[in-house]
């Protein structure tokens, strides 16, 4: 009897040691971490719509400041700046110690020419990081469209000096030299605009209106022409050059 379940023992022994475990099933569900790549991927390829569904899939079982400030930017992205403030705020309230989520919401403030809320985001962005990228440029126009040429100007000439090759900012400084009646220097920056982006439409027109303030009317006539050629409906407060030019 001892022999026999010897035997026993040593055979479950043998069995036990050749069995095959299965290995563990790994289901195809997607992670969050895959799930925020894919709606990142959506987002870049233009589809700002299927990023949103995503990332709101995401927020329902797991609310984090990050999912919905990449929802705000989706949303931002589809033209839906309430909404994308709405989530930024949101992500704020959960860790105000971001400045990605400062400048993004001062960037929809902004689309929304509500240029004080953007300038006062924007400076809480350049507050929590200094080098937050394009914050100087953005917070620039806002306060030259709330009338702050000068506060303006010192923001620009920053941003310039780290992203000399814009169009855009060469273009605003013209802008903002004109309305302090410094046409000469004006003409200097659209030179510099035009020359960086030739199918600027404004910055021919406005470069057309400094060029007929300090007496150059036929080369002020050429631009004011060259802009008319860009768009074919240029603003109504367009006049010809010389005094009553009006900068776009």
């Amino acid at each position: 009897m001892k022999r026999k379940s010897a035997i026993i023992t040593f055979l479950l022994g043998l069995l036990l040691a050749n069995l095959w475990v299965a290995p563990p099933v790994v289901w195809a569900e997607d992670t969050t971490a895959t799930s925020v790549e894919r709606a990142k991927a959506a987002l870049a390829s233009g589809r700002a719509s299927e990023a949103i569904e995503i990332l709101s899939r995401l927020i329902s079982s797991m609310p984090e400041s990050d999912l919905y400030y990449q929802r705000g930017l989706a949303y931002s992205a589809n033209s839906m700046q309430n909404a994308a403030i709405n989530d930024f705020d949101k992500a704020i309230s959960m860790d105000p110690t971001q400045a990605a989520y400062y400048f993004r919401r001062g960037l929809s403030w902004h689309r929304q020419g509500h240029f004080q809320n953007a300038v006062d985001d924007l400076t809480s962005a350049l507050d929590l990081d200094p080098m937050t990228p394009y914050a100087e440029s953005y917070r620039a126009r806002a306060l030259f469209n709330l009338g702050r040429p000068a506060k303006a100007m010192a923001d620009l000439l920053s941003a310039i000096k780290k992203n000399p090759g814009s169009s855009s900012l060469h273009k605003l400084k013209g802008d903002i030299l004109i309305t302090h009646g410094n046409f000469a220097e004006a003409i200097k920056d659209y030179d510099r605009a035009i020359e960086l982006g030739a199918r600027d439409a404004a910055a021919y027109n406005n470069r057309g209106v400094a060029l007929a303030n300090v007496g150059r009317t036929k080369e002020a006539m050429e631009d004011i022409g060259r802009a008319m050629e860009i768009v074919e409906s240029p603003p109504s407060t367009t006049r010809p050059p010389g005094i009553s030019g009006t900068p776009w």
